[in-house]
């Protein structure tokens, strides 16, 4: 007999079917009773058998259990559903979901700042006078459009423009009219009054923050004979949607209206649209009971919010003439005079020089129920719990460990793989792993690749390190030089058995205080903002400007070359009357600190190019101030200032030329530092510019511990024989006695060696008392030390997979420039607004995945192990003729190979017989079998699952010579093709 509901439910047995029935018609008793009645009627015309069809009773107590059970069966699954932890589909889980729940639950997008520049005559001249409080203002709308390409960013609040009484001007975001997808930290926009080179005039420079999504907008006309149920397609992945009505209660304003994914949940005493989402259609349907209640009428409108994702774009790398921009607000009732106004200025531009890395795809059904059952998403708020923290920092792509909880203070690591190529030379992702090394100070403050600042020392991106079993440490810089005097040929296999390692960024290591600090820092891409115009002096007669600009990165510091626009006067005068000088206020002090340009090239045409070199051991102090050793303050002797990492500098064109008559001072001449120039001196014109030498990595794991370690000691530089320290005598076997007695009855020693004789081992060989490199020992038997103790300091560092320090292919180059900018994109933007948001003592950090060094995994039996997270793998492909002798298809099924199995390896339970089936389908009729080995290397093991979230299994990298001098970082993994065919 059956115990179980959903068995009797599909017996086919009487019973069953007037359960089955039953279930359609629990709630119509008069129906109930004719299923009932049917059944008696099966009874007696002998289609069912029962104990005596002709006893009532019998009869009675048959249908009285029939319907018990469809009771507690309807009673069983309604019950159910009122419990997320027991939801089996998403109909049952969209019962505990709110409206807020299905921000995250779908695609979301990626974030970044566009910059719009606008010259400050044509704002003021379109502004709208408020008739009340006298205020003008223009107004960006709010659903405007940044356009690159086919990707589009939009914003959710209208930027205000305002001009205030006394003549100031404010920025500021609107936000009377809240939106549920974006809660602004601000509603102040940062912006900034200056000038350009060549323009006269002012611009307006804003910063706004921008949200890579579109809006597909549907209005549909309803009334109680035409309900509202419309499918409308989108072309991207669905993030959300708004529903709105109109009607004359309404005022004739859209309303927005509350939304839904289920047609069970849904307040009948406030209009709510019902949401289903299927593929790239999006199906939206009011419910009858607010049309029957005449709650709604008139026109609604669907606005469908669509994002492309997770996308990685670097908008430093297009032209400005590729940003396009649309200034469009939906609501009609937006669209302002003051709107208006802002459309009509002829010349809005706008740029970026970020770089886009973010959004994700929609959740999994798992990761959906578990947010919904800790009530992980809520209102968009501080992050409080940890399921709150964990939601906050997954909707922004990342995985979460936690790896401190107490009650005062929490730490939670933020990690991520890197990106992957966009080459098609290269297929996957470089690999990471944030390892710890022992080391002293003083051990290594004479390595080239180390900057020695006394009490703080600067580990740059140069040093090489080697993972040995488990041990990282620095490579000898005669041993990278030795590596780099070979031929490609040679330093292809070397470096791909080395266990290379290497960081991308500077770190730090403070000792200046009590408290031993590391600060990590990435300093290898200086940027500069826009030279900015402040004053000439016109009576000099002379017009020079800045035209071109750059700043790089050198073995000693930075470079900042600059290219004039000159008029014919100042390009006829000599070069030696020429002067350019570069200048700030160094943090501690209080007086201005120069440095004059050199003359490098003059142009066909006329114009100069200066350059500053600007010196600096990369000593950086725990305000993060950069310390440079180039600039002078009174005298010429250059002295160490403090700059901070981004500082705005002062440019002074000047001439020791004679001047005119008409020539006059200027306030520019105080920006002159004329210890450095002629005694005869004119400032022609003054420039601002912002140089950003590197940023601090706040929020980059790291960590440190102390180590006491022993003195360093004298030790042995040549080998020292081993001598008989006095004489050693044959001993009697029978006496034991040393001696004996001569002819004459003297005594006779029997010597068997003689004190100094070299003390040899039983092959004849000699036997050293000291080494090379023993200690040397005092008189009493102790080492005798020649320093003090020193510490040792234990680190983190990320590290990077070494094969990309040797890379010298454009394609394995740029992409090593690529996945560093987004991993400080990540750092220094993502993971700093997650701390913006969170408790006082809760802290985030960026950790990358490890998936270059030994992780746990448990393997057959329940073992717990130590792999390297590096796999290489060998496939075997059994094909026709056709495919074997098509080299174009070969080298696409090897890429598609090496695709799939890259992969399969970011789960946690790897399977070889899902990586093979997975190929299986990839191939289709191109491949008659396969063969795959390799994982766990010498085990080839058949299944393993890794033990830690922030650690993954990745492909093998190796580095290969392609000729014309190139190495190319490729996977490992070795694709042998077997023509199946008869030659």
């Amino acid at each position: 007999m059956s115990n179980n509901f959903s068995d009797l439910l599909s017996e086919n047995t009487a019973v069953g079917h007037a359960l089955r029935k039953l279930d359609l018609i629990n709630t119509n008793p008069a129906s109930i009773q004719q299923s009932s009645l049917e059944l008696l009627q099966q009874y007696l015309n002998g289609e069912s058998d029962i104990v005596d069809a002709t006893n009532p009773f019998m009869k009675l107590v048959e249908s009285s259990a029939v319907n018990t059970a469809g009771f507690i069966i309807d009673n069983e699954v309604t019950t159910r559903a009122q419990y997320p932890s027991c939801a089996q589909t998403l109909d049952d889980l969209y019962l505990h979901m709110s409206d807020k729940d299905y921000i995250d639950r779908f695609a979301s997008p990626a974030i970044t700042k566009f910059t719009i520049v606008v010259p400050m005559k044509q704002v003021l001249a379109s502004m709208i006078a408020d008739p009340v409080t006298g205020i003008k203002k223009i107004v960006i709308p709010r659903n405007s459009e940044f356009i690159i390409e086919d990707t589009v960013f939009s914003i959710q609040y209208p930027i205000e423009i305002k001009q205030l009484i006394h003549g100031g001007i404010q920025v500021v975001y609107d936000t009377d009219n809240k939106s549920p997808l974006q809660t602004l930290a601000t509603n102040v926009v940062n912006y900034k009054i200056t000038k350009i080179k060549n323009l006269d005039d002012d611009v307006l420079v804003m910063d706004v923050d921008v949200v890579q999504f579109t809006i597909k907008s549907k209005t549909t006309e309803i009334n109680s004979a035409k309900l509202m149920r419309q499918t409308i397609d989108f072309n991207d992945q669905f993030y959300y949607a708004r529903v709105y009505y109109k009607n004359n209660a309404s005022n004739s304003k859209w309303k927005e209206i509350k939304t839904t994914h289920t047609d069970q949940v849904y307040d009948i005493g406030e209009v709510t649209a019902v949401l289903k989402v299927i593929n790239n259609k999006l199906e939206v349907y009011i419910p009858q009971i607010y049309f029957t209640n005449n709650m709604v009428s008139g026109s609604v409108r669907v606005d469908i919010y669509q994002t492309k994702g997770e996308i990685s774009i670097s908008l430093d790398k297009f032209k400005p003439s590729s940003f396009k921009a649309r200034w469009i607000a939906i609501d009609k009732a937006d669209n302002t005079a003051a709107v208006a106004a802002w459309v009509k200025i002829p010349d809005v531009f706008i740029y970026s020089n970020e770089t886009v890395y973010g959004g994700k795809n929609q959740l999994s059904f798992e990761q959906l129920r578990k947010r919904v059952m800790t009530n992980a998403i809520g209102d968009r708020n501080v992050p409080i719990t940890n399921a709150q923290i964990t939601a906050h920092i997954e909707n922004r792509g990342f995985d979460i460990v936690k790896t401190v909880d107490l009650v005062t203070n929490r730490i939670f690591h933020a990690t991520r793989a890197l990106p992957k190529p966009f080459d098609e030379k290269l297929i996957t992702a470089a690999s990471t792993s944030m390892e710890s090394i022992i080391l002293s100070m003083d051990s290594i403050k004479d390595h080239p690749a180390v900057f020695n600042n006394g009490d703080r020392i600067t580990l740059t991106p140069d040093l090489l390190y080697q993972n040995n079993n488990g041990i990282i440490s620095i490579v000898q810089a005669n041993v990278v030089a030795d590596i780099l005097s070979k031929t490609p040929d040679l330093i292809a296999p070397l470096v791909s058995t080395g266990n290379y390692l290497y960081t991308p960024f500077h770190y730090l290591l403070d000792a200046t205080s009590e408290d031993f600090s590391v600060r990590p820092y990435f300093m290898d891409r200086p940027e500069f903002k826009l030279v900015e115009f402040v004053d000439q002096n016109d009576t000099t007669m002379l017009q020079v400007n800045t035209d071109k600009f750059t700043i790089t990165k050198t073995v000693y510091g930075y470079q900042v070359l600059i290219e004039t626009k000159s008029n014919d006067d100042f390009r006829n005068l000599p070069d030696d009357a020429v002067h350019v000088q570069l200048s700030f206020v160094p943090e501690y002090e209080a007086s201005r600190v120069f440095l004059n340009g050199t003359l490098l090239q003059t142009l066909q045409s006329g114009e100069r190019i200066y350059k500053f070199d600007i010196y600096t051991s990369f000593d950086i102090d725990s305000e993060n101030v950069l310390f440079l050793n180039s600039f002078r303050l009174f005298g010429n002797i250059s002295t160490r200032f403090g700059s901070k990492l981004s500082q705005e500098f002062d440019i002074v064109y000047s001439t020791s030329t004679n001047m005119n008559a008409g020539w006059s001072r200027h306030d520019i001449d105080n920006y002159l530092g004329e210890f450095l120039l002629p005694t005869r001196i004119a400032a022609i014109t003054h420039e601002k510019a912002t140089f950003t030498f590197g940023k601090y990595l706040e929020y980059l794991w790291t960590s440190n511990r102390s180590i006491a370690s022993s003195a360093p000691y004298e030790k042995w530089d040549v080998n020292v024989p081993a001598v008989y320290e006095q004489d050693v005598y044959n001993i009697d076997p029978i006496t034991g006695s040393i001696f004996s007695f001569g002819t004459n009855g003297e005594l006779v020693y029997d010597i068997k060696h003689r004190k100094g004789d070299p003390v040899l081992d039983a092959n004849g060989q000699q036997i050293y008392k000291y080494k090379v490199g023993d200690a040397k020992l005092d008189t009493k038997g102790e080492i005798i030390p020649i320093g003090q103790k020193y510490v040792s300091r234990q680190l983190d560092i990320m590290f990077v997979e070494g094969l990309y320090y040797f890379s010298t292919d454009p394609s394995s180059t740029l992409y090593r420039e690529s996945f560093i900018n987004t991993v400080v994109n990540w750092i220094t933007y993502e993971i700093a607004e997650m701390n913006k948001v969170g408790l006082e003592q809760t802290r985030i950090y960026f950790y990358p995945k490890s998936n270059l060094s030994n992780i746990r995994v448990m393997v057959g039996g329940g073992t717990i192990t130590q792999l390297e997270a590096n796999q290489a793998f060998n496939i075997k492909l059994t094909v026709t003729k056709q495919v074997y002798e098509n080299s174009a298809l070969c080298l696409s099924l090897t890429n598609s190979t090496i695709r799939t199995i890259d992969e399969y390896l970011k789960r946690e339970t790897i399977s070889m017989s899902a990586i093979v089936s997975a190929l299986e389908r990839v191939y289709g009729d191109d491949v008659i079998s396969l063969s795959v080995t390799g994982l766990g290397g010498d085990l080839n093991l058949d299944a393993l699952t890794v033990l830690s979230t922030g650690d993954r299994c990745s492909i093998r990298k190796r580095l290969s010579n392609i000729g014309d001098g190139k190495l190319i970082v490729q996977e490992d993994v070795s694709v042998e093709f077997v023509k199946h065919d008869v030659d």
